[in-house]
């Protein structure tokens, strides 16, 4: 059992650990413009989180003040949830980060000018595709660990 609880905080930490870093490199890049490492992890690897942190909704207004006080904050959430073993909220702080790495894939989808279709959808194995990919099997493998706890404890309490 204190597997999944880890399984799940370590997706929620992946998905937070990415945002910080992103704004870590947003504010490096203001000290130091001219790194040309700067401009390649914000431009190449880390497109769809800035992408994301800048659109405007609920995330670009949770992000817009001080998004190193919400992330250590939902990080130390996470943590003492998962130490504290709070099943609940271990799994909504799992699923969210689903929904945020799902929110980072449509967004980079639509600044990629691809359109929904039926056709064979390509990946492209540019460094922000790969970053996406990695965060959303790590996410993934969270929620189904969230979903298969719950399962396995209302079978236990049905039997």
């Amino acid at each position: 059992m204190k597997a999944t609880y880890l399984v799940q905080t370590l997706g929620t930490t992946a998905v937070v650990g990415a945002f910080l870093a992103s704004d870590l490199v947003a504010q490096l890049l203001e000290i130091h413009p001219g790194s040309e490492t700067l401009w390649y992890l914000q431009l190449g690897l880390l497109r769809p989180l800035t992408a994301l942190r800048t659109s405007g909704g609920v995330v670009g207004a949770m992000t817009e003040a001080n998004i190193l006080i919400v992330g250590v904050a939902v990080l130390i959430s996470a943590w003492v949830a998962c130490l504290l073993r709070q099943r609940v909220i271990v799994g909504l702080m799992a699923n969210c980060s689903l929904m945020f790495v799902g929110s980072m894939a449509y967004q980079s989808l639509l600044a990629s000018g691809q359109t929904a279709s039926l056709n064979a959808l390509v990946i492209d194995p540019t460094p922000d595709t790969v970053l996406l990919l990695i965060l959303g099997a790590i996410t993934s493998v969270a929620c189904l660990a969230c979903h298969i706890s719950f399962i396995n404890d209302a079978r236990g309490e049905s039997a």
